[in-house]
């Protein structure tokens, strides 16, 4: 299998982060990179959700995401990136950067009641609202936007999503 770039995207509680870790185990030469991670890198100054620095942070994660991602991919390596990936502006920003690359983007979307459970398991890190909101921007968003591979992964466990994504990777 040719090394690819794999966005995995969805709301908070769809299994983006433990499917690529899933992931990354099974497939030889693979690397993870998380928008979130690098955006967590900024340790004075990182800006809360909907605050006036906070798009301009969003930008600047999944830019450096992808300047990653091609790094790792140019060298032969899987990579597995963990973004929300739910505005045309979004999509299409890695489109653009990644777009030469063998890439494919999924999109896990568990129902919403799945989403609002899962997310709850995550402790202080849970979103709460802000996970069912995503749920719902993207549910509207993939009746516009056709070149998601979407995963409804509300009663498959995170290895068998992994397999899913794995038979199609190879597809």
């Amino acid at each position: 299998m040719k090394n690819q770039i794999v966005i995995l995207t969805g709301p908070p509680g769809a299994g983006k982060s433990t499917v690529g870790e899933i992931l990354a185990k099974k497939i030889k030469n693979s690397a993870i990179v998380s928008s979130d991670s690098l955006r967590d890198l900024i340790k004075n100054g990182r800006a809360r959700i909907g605050d006036s620095e906070w798009k301009r942070q969003l930008s600047l994660g999944a830019r450096n995401a992808c300047l990653i991602a091609k790094s790792f991919y140019e060298e032969g390596f899987n990579v597995f990136l963990d973004d929300v990936v739910c505005t045309n502006d979004r999509f299409d920003f890695y489109l653009k950067n990644l777009g030469d690359c063998n890439l494919k983007i999924f999109l896990l979307l568990p129902d919403k009641e799945t989403v609002a459970k899962r997310d709850l398991e995550r402790g202080e890190e849970a979103m709460k609202e802000r996970a069912i909101y995503l749920h719902d921007k993207f549910s509207e968003f993939i009746k516009m936007e056709k070149r998601f591979i979407v995963i409804d992964s509300s009663k498959l466990t995170a290895g068998e999503t992994a397999d899913k994504i794995m038979a199609r990777m190879k597809s």
